[in-house]
C-alpha cells in the first residue's frame, strides 16, 4: 500500500481515502487531479453565470469573455498533500485597460472600490461559498469513479 498523498477529510469519506491509499503516487495524482480539474471547470462556469453584469452600468462583456478564455491553473504540493486549482484573473491587456490606468476591473468588482463607489460584488467568493457542499460531494463522486477506472486498468 502506497503512502496516501492527499487528505480527503473535507469530503468526509474514509473509505475513499483508504482506497486511494492503495494506488501508487502517480495514480493518486491522476485520480485526484482529474476530479479537481473537473470541479474547477464547473465552478468557473458558475462564476461566469454569476458575473451577468447586474452591478455594472457599462456591460461590454470583456471580463466574461476574458475569463472564458482563461485556462485553469493547477498545482500539486506533494509535501503538503494539496492539489490547488485556480482561475487566474485576466490581465489588463486582455481587458483593454491601459497599463498606466490605476483601476483594475476584476479586483474592483470582487473587492469593491470606495473611490469609484462600487460595492463589493464578489462573484468568485459568492459562487465558491454557495457551491461548496455540492462541489465537495461531486469531487467525492469523481474520485470514486477515478478509483474504479484505475482498478479496471489493473485487471
Amino acid at each position: 500500500m502506497a503512502r496516501p498523498m492527499f487528505d480527503l477529510k473535507m469530503i468526509g469519506d474514509k473509505e475513499l481515502s483508504r482506497k486511494l491509499a492503495h494506488l501508487a503516487e502517480k495514480g493518486q495524482r491522476k485520480v485526484v487531479g482529474k476530479a479537481m480539474r473537473n470541479s474547477g471547470k464547473r465552478v468557473k462556469n458558475e462564476v461566469l453565470i454569476a458575473m451577468s453584469g447586474k452591478i455594472l452600468k457599462e456591460r461590454t462583456g470583456r471580463l466574461v469573455n476574458a475569463l472564458e478564455a482563461m485556462k485553469l491553473k493547477t498545482r500539486s504540493l506533494r509535501s503538503k498533500g494539496l492539489y490547488i486549482v485556480g482561475l487566474p484573473l485576466p490581465t489588463r491587456e486582455s481587458l483593454d485597460i491601459p497599463s498606466k490606468h490605476k483601476w483594475y476591473y476584476p479586483a474592483a468588482l470582487e473587492y469593491g472600490s470606495a473611490k469609484r463607489n462600487i460595492p463589493v460584488f464578489a462573484p468568485f467568493r459568492r459562487t465558491v461559498d454557495a457551491r461548496k457542499d455540492s462541489e465537495l460531494n461531486q469531487i467525492g463522486k469523481d474520485v470514486g469513479r477515478g478509483l474504479e477506472r484505475e482498478a479496471k486498468k489493473k485487471k
